[in-house]
């Protein structure tokens, strides 16, 4: 949950994840579904499945081994524009205006290795299961009811051909947003007759 006070004082609270955040929640769920404990096995673990490419732009590992490389890219499609709001009843001085919505991810899955295609078609399987089902909800994550199958794309580097295969999942994330501003405690209200004639109401709260 993160929280940001604007200028005016306004407070927004937000459970929204980062690309980061939702690339480690996909991270900790392939290690299980490909059998590496990331807390018994965190050096395998994160050597198996990694949240990105290295930042030299070549893959860090040899020909022979099996590799995973997650992205979690955040799409804009209209039901992520849908909101729905609920006010809350001022208290302790404060009014509170509740938002909640859908944020549609794209969690791409790029498998290398002898034994990509094997793993990225293991890797559509399990996602059907209710274990794994339930790792992504405790993390606000609903994966669709179909994704698409695993694509055969090897790729040629350094004249040698390299066997990769893609898989990619979508998923809704529930987003609870808030926005926490100060509530008026009372307001004058000024009637002037046409005589010129004023007078002065404060209404309180």
């Amino acid at each position: 949950m993160s929280t940001y006070t604007f200028a005016d004082g306004t407070v927004y609270t937000s459970s929204a994840q980062t690309p980061e955040q939702i690339q480690a929640v996909a991270q900790n769920v392939l290690c299980q579904i490909l059998g590496i404990d990331p807390e018994l096995n965190p050096n395998s673990a994160y050597f198996a499945v990694r949240c990105a490419w290295q930042q030299e732009g070549q893959p860090s590992w040899q020909i022979t081994d099996d590799v995973c490389v997650i992205r979690a890219i955040p799409e804009n499609e209209p039901y992520n524009k849908v909101r729905d709001e609920s006010p809350d009843d001022p208290a302790n001085g404060y009014f509170v205006r509740n938002y909640s919505y859908a944020q549609t991810w794209t969690v791409a899955m790029t498998f290398v290795g002898p034994n990509c295609f094997d793993r990225a078609r293991m890797v559509a399987a399990a996602m059907a299961l209710d274990y794994a089902v339930q790792m992504f909800e405790a993390s606000n994550l609903y994966i669709k009811a179909r994704w698409d199958r695993p694509q055969f794309v090897p790729q040629i580097q350094d004249g040698q051909w390299w066997l990769r295969a893609e898989l990619t999942a979508q998923f809704y994330e529930h987003v609870s947003e808030s926005m926490t501003f100060p509530a008026a405690a009372s307001v004058e209200v000024t009637v002037t007759t046409d005589t010129g004639v004023s007078e002065s109401v404060t209404i309180q709260a």
